[in-house]
């Protein structure tokens, strides 16, 4: 009797436990069943959500379109450019389509400004404006020449600020920048280390009233450069800071323009033909 009590127990738990794994696995049917019902949702969810911001994106581009930039009220009657002259003037009309007839809302402000700019590095500065119904402003500020840069087989001026862009009317009668060794100076870069220093030894004696016209800088020394002034033998000048830019080195500069202008008067009579700037606080003549 015993031993069927122990065989029915025996029985009873070995069918427990396949009902135990039977519940098991349908839990994790489940589980997964639901698992796969969520992401379906999600994904239902995101479609709708997706159909419905690009029927909003369609939406604003033809009440955009509809409103603005193909509205027949806002043809430009009037197109106002101040600088840039005509290259500027037929770069809006035959590249950009921007003129008399066009919609002022037909093109982006901020994009045209940006292509002028990369595409014209003779510019400073750009700015357009929109005064309804039909007038369009173009402001453009041309970049100034201080000196040519004498480079094989390239035509290359510079600003004050030692941005580089091509040559226009006028610029051969600017001084001249000689020994660059910077060849991969091309538009719409900047120069750097002595040919910075020229630039600013060229505004530095632009003051008429220190009588000293520069007619070449010559950058090819690694210690000084080498001033040609207007009948005058090249000057070797050397300052601290030079090269580096900065408030001090103008200071510093200006202080040895000064001294130059003042020695240069002094030593007429004396017959000093050549002079040299590299010593700290004094300017030595030679004959």
């Amino acid at each position: 009797m015993a031993l069927g009590w122990l065989r029915g127990a025996r029985d009873y738990v070995r069918d427990s436990g396949e009902r135990v794994a039977t519940l098991r696995v349908r839990l994790r049917a489940d589980r997964k069943a639901a698992r796969r019902r969520q992401l379906v949702g999600i994904g239902m969810q995101a479609a709708v959500v997706a159909a419905a911001a690009a029927l909003l994106v369609a939406g604003m581009v033809w009440s955009w379109r509809s409103l603005f930039s193909r509205n027949p009220r806002f043809v430009v009657t009037r197109l106002d450019i101040a600088g840039g002259g005509a290259e500027l003037a037929a770069y809006l009309r035959d590249g950009k389509g921007i003129g008399s007839g066009a919609n002022m809302f037909g093109f982006s402000m901020r994009r045209v400004q940006d292509e002028i700019l990369r595409n014209g590095p003779q510019y400073r500065s750009v700015q357009i404006t929109r005064r309804l119904p039909g007038e369009v402003t173009v402001s453009a500020v041309e970049r100034v020449p201080v000196a040519r840069i004498e480079m094989p087989r390239k035509r290359l001026v510079v600003d004050q600020d030692g941005y580089v862009f091509g040559p226009r009317g006028g610029s051969g009668a600017l001084p001249v920048i000689t020994g660059s060794s910077e060849y991969e100076l091309a538009p719409g870069r900047s120069v750097s280390g002595m040919a910075t220093a020229a630039i600013e030894v060229l505004e530095a004696c632009r003051n008429p009233g220190l009588g000293l016209r520069v007619e070449a800088v010559d950058v090819s020394g690694s210690e000084y450069l080498l001033v040609q002034l207007e009948g005058r033998r090249p000057i070797k000048m050397l300052w601290e800071g030079m090269g580096r830019g900065g408030e001090e080195s103008r200071k510093n500069l200006d202080l040895l323009i000064g001294r130059l202008a003042k020695t240069m008067r002094a030593s007429k009579a004396a017959g000093h033909s050549a002079f040299d700037a590299t010593y700290p606080d004094m300017i030595v003549g030679q004959h």
